[in-house]
């Protein structure tokens, strides 16, 4: 993008941010009828000692009402309904604990107790939890420290197996990891994950402490061979297209996790699927140490935060190293991982009416495989990103109970991406033609050599910026609460990188007259989106009983070209959440809503098509007397109905807490229309071949044209034609612990089934790599695609004993049902591709159905896993797990791809050693 169009971008982007600031400021200063409202105050003390805990966030859960304790742990919540309601404490490195209370007083006293965070505490929590009456409505699973630790996860991915209908996973770093939320696995492979799966991760957007991060400039890709699948991954690590790699985030630098899966607030934008909050420490805590180590990991974290100038001012400053090899034995194959933190809170006046956080967070994560010292291939991969996250957030609030305050975020993260391989190429047909040809045009070419060493370098350098804008007003309006957001965003996604490097004369292995050129990543436009917002969450009584709301409208514009008009499509989403409780301990929740994600870079502008097509080859003994005639012919290709892909979700469920008992029960639909996937169309050419006029000594021959030729060639294309769709069943539940034997019940499970169908065109393109040119190209009616199936459930029995300060978990993994069957095209063609490029559809054909195919159905399968957390004295805690206890990896045979596979994962165990200076 020119300097002068970006600066013109921002330069509107200004004008409407503050348009959307003035227009926030006027809503602050409406003012309501004023009801009864009430007063919630007390203290929070240690259980332990009795101290004033200071720092503890107290909220009410549904209207958001929240407030810190001060130095004597005293609070006071003010404007609050007159019911019931529960209220939530919690501080870093204390048990978290949710009170519920009636409010029928004005005045009204509560005061609470928590213990620290210890094995030796029978609260602690070391599984995830569902918060469908927190400040999100819709289906949420909310993941604390101690579930994180007892887990000895390596990366984010590792603890997204505590989700419901997640399978457990060793926590290995060979190869890269995504997410995939409420989704059937529809991949006939996980080398070459489907369209279904990469779309899933690509719209579950990652925000780290309040800051969605972005993969749309990743732009670290390779041209596929044409005797591979389209879309086939390159051969370095990479997530080009799809979401980010888990691996990126460290599990010991996490605090907790939030796993929106229901349908999102309108805050969130340019995501489908749903969100993954990471929240990490910015506040004071002892100095820990951890070190983990397992066959193929070792990992070392170290960590501290600080209070300064009496406690406005906090520091905290962590360290993570992580060293991991896919196999022991192989030295080659690695992958390492070093991040840095530091965060920065200053509250600017005692009462903290403003307050200021900056995090900056540096990463590297290297994948390699070094040559092997046996390999006469030469074969070397490589692929590095490393970059710096700056994250500026203030809040502004305008009262001393935060009845109105204003909110800026602005976030800066700028990376270095890295991709190379390389591989002994020998050309069995003796010595080929090259050309490095940019533009339509015929010219001698030359003979590249039989055997040589091609060496491919991808480098990027994503900028991503993002800034909010929000307002919040809370009031209390007829008896009823309302919290009001209303806000703006902004996001930018550039690639300025060097892009695809490689000597034009020795390019990768390609075939069927493809070309390859470089391609400098400079010339792919900027991405920019513009968000806005409103929002009003609502607390109220309805015969008795509460009611909770969250009612959102929010419009995005995908690369504005005005402030409602946008080049990619302009979206407005509707979402509403719904919580009634019918009886006391029992509530009925339901959700609808629409979300969307924009194309990443790599979708919206594919690299050019080259095509070197020879039109005379005289290969002579002496190298003066040779000649290659090579037409360049270049595909631009463009895709006119690029645009955001949107999903519809719903969603019903049922909550019970009784007696220490919960339980969550959710049904639920989601449609996804117009993802992307990666399709191979057909392309005609048109070339000159020449005759031999005459051959003289010591220079090459004399040429004339013969006659105009056609060719038949192949591309891949980005095109958005893919519709997936998933519903199923969600439950969790938690049993009281039998005081007998100090053991209480999780259970988790999710039955999923997921489609996806491809709406385009299919283009028979095999009959271009026979023998004999093909005349035409047959065109199907497409509607190809898959279906899966999953049942499973996960069983935790959890073991506490104070008394040693232990936790003992175990966990027994069943997979009910696991089918999977492919929906075939129809064999019936519906037009055709002539050799002079045209396009002939039959008339009056009737559709085709897809036809399903043969269904793959597996067995029941049973996983087996333990855990044990010890806690010993002077702040050293010693855990040890071991997955697949039985070593049970049984042989699955599937018939419709004539593999045989084994299931379960290896026989997994590792320990970690953490001490926390006192």
């Amino acid at each position: 993008m020119p300097a002068n169009d970006l600066q013109g971008k921002f330069m509107r982007v200004n004008i409407v941010q503050a348009i959307a600031f003035a227009s926030l400021l006027q809503m602050a200063c409406i003012t309501f009828a004023q009801e009864r409202r009430a007063v919630l105050s007390g203290s929070v003390r240690a259980a332990e000692d009795g101290q004033p805990l200071q720092d503890v966030l107290v909220r009410v859960v549904g209207i958001s009402a929240f407030t810190l304790t001060d130095a004597r742990g005293f609070y006071r919540l003010e404007r609050l309904p007159q019911t019931k309601v529960d209220v939530v404490f919690e501080r870093i490195g204390l048990v978290r604990e949710v009170v519920s209370v009636e409010l029928t007083e004005l005045e009204n006293t509560l005061d609470v107790s928590l213990r620290y965070v210890s094995f030796k505490s029978a609260e602690v929590i070391v599984t995830a939890k569902e918060n469908a009456q927190g400040g999100e409505l819709g289906t949420t699973s909310r993941i604390e420290r101690s579930a994180i630790e007892h887990v000895q996860a390596s990366s984010l991915a590792d603890v997204l197996q505590l989700l419901p209908g997640q399978l457990a996973q060793n926590p290995t770093l060979s190869g890269v990891r995504q997410s995939l939320l409420r989704q059937a696995s529809l991949s006939v492979s996980a080398a070459n994950p489907s369209a279904a799966d990469r779309a899933n991760a690509l719209g579950t957007a990652i925000v780290l402490d309040g800051v969605p991060l972005s993969n749309n400039a990743n732009l670290q890709t390779n041209l596929t061979i044409l005797n591979s699948a389209p879309g086939t991954l390159p051969p370095f690590a990479s997530t080009e297209g799809r979401g980010l790699d888990l691996r990126q985030f460290s599990a010991d630098i996490i605090e907790s996790i939030e796993v929106i899966r229901g349908i999102p607030s309108a805050r969130h934008g340019d995501l489908t699927v749903g969100a993954i909050l990471v929240q990490t420490r910015a506040t004071a805590y002892a100095p820990q140490v951890r070190l983990r180590l397992n066959p193929q990991t070792f990992e070392s974290t170290l960590g501290a935060g600080w209070n300064l100038f009496e406690k406005r001012t906090s520091l905290t400053a962590e360290l993570n190293f992580t060293r991991s090899q896919d196999d022991p034995r192989r030295t080659e194959e690695t992958f390492s991982r070093l991040i840095a933190n530091l965060a920065w809170s200053q509250q600017w006046d005692n009462a903290a009416r403003l307050t200021t956080t900056l995090r900056t967070n540096f990463y590297t994560t290297i994948d390699e495989r070094q040559v092997f010292a046996q390999d006469r291939q030469q074969v070397e991969r490589f692929a590095q990103d490393r970059g710096l996250r700056l994250n500026l957030s203030s809040i502004l609030r305008f009262d001393d109970d935060s009845r109105a305050k204003l909110t800026w975020t602005a976030s800066l993260n700028y990376a270095e991406q890295l991709g190379r391989f390389q591989e002994l190429i020998t050309r069995a047909d003796g010595r080929f033609p090259l050309s490095d040809a940019t533009t339509d045009t015929t010219k001698p070419g030359i003979f590249g050599d039989i055997e040589y060493l091609n060496r491919t370098r991808v480098q990027g350098l994503p900028l991503n910026l993002y800034s909010r804008l929000e307002l919040t007003y809370k009031t209390l309006f007829s008896g009823t609460s309302h919290q009001f957001f209303v806000g703006t965003e902004f996001r930018l996604d550039q690639n300025r990188g060097e892009g695809r490097v490689f000597n034009v004369f020795e390019p990768p292995r390609q075939n069927y007259s493809v070309g390859e050129r470089p391609r400098p990543f400079s010339d792919v436009p900027a991405l920019v989106q513009l968000g806005f917002y409103l929002e009003d969450r609502i607390a109220a009584e309805i015969l008795g009983k509460n009611f909770l709301a969250q009612a959102g409208l929010r419009f995005d514009n995908i690369q504005p070209r005005g402030v409602f008009d946008g080049t990619f499509g302009s979206a407005l989403s509707p979402r509403l959440n719904l919580t009634l409780e019918i009886l006391d301990g029992i509530w009925l929740r339901g959700g609808y809503g629409v979300t969307v994600k924009s194309p990443t870079l790599s979708q919206l502008f594919p690299d050019r098509k080259y095509f070197d097509l020879v039109g005379f080859n005289y290969f002579a003994p002496n190298p003066a007397e040779r000649l290659v005639m090579i037409t360049t012919r270049v595909v631009e290709p463009k895709n006119p109905n690029a645009r955001y892909f949107s999903a519809t979700k719903s969603e019903i469920g049922v909550d019970l807490s009784i007696g220490g008992m919960s339980a969550n029960v959710v049904a639920f639909r989601e449609n996804t229309a117009g993802a992307f996937g990666i399709n191979r169309l057909p392309v005609v050419l048109t070339y000159p071949r020449f005759r031999l006029v005459s051959a003289p000594a010591g220079r090459p021959p004399e040429i004339a044209v013969a006659a105009i030729d056609t060719f038949i060639g192949a591309y891949d294309m980005p095109v958005n034609s893919r519709d997936i769709f998933s519903e199923g069943l969600e439950l969790t539940l938690d049993l009281p612990e039998w005081s007998a034997v100090r053991t209480s019940l999780n259970l988790t499970g999710a039955y999923l089934r997921s489609r996806i169908i491809d709406n385009s065109l299919f283009f028979n393109t095999d009959v271009i790599f026979g023998t004999t040119p093909p005349n035409r190209i047959d065109v199907f009616q497409s509607g190809g695609g898959r279906e899966s199936q999953l049942l499973t459930t996960s069983l935790r029995f959890i073991t506490r004993i104070p008394e040693l300060s232990m936790v003992v978990s175990l966990l027994a993994q069943t997979i009910w049902i696991e089918t999977d069957r492919p929906f075939n095209r129809g064999n019936q063609p519906i037009g055709f591709v002539d050799r002079q490029g045209n396009l002939n559809l039959i008339a009056d054909l009737p559709p085709q159905q897809p036809q399903p195919g043969l269904e793959s159905q597996r067995p029941i399968l049973w996983l087996f896993n333990a855990r044990l957390t010890k806690e010993l004295p002077s702040g050293i805690r010693f855990a040890f797990f071991v997955n697949n206890a039985l070593a049970d990896r049984p042989l699955f045979f599937n018939p419709a791809t004539g593999q045989s596979t084994q299931r379960n994962p290896t026989l997994f165990f590792g320990a970690e050693v953490f001490y926390s200076f006192q």
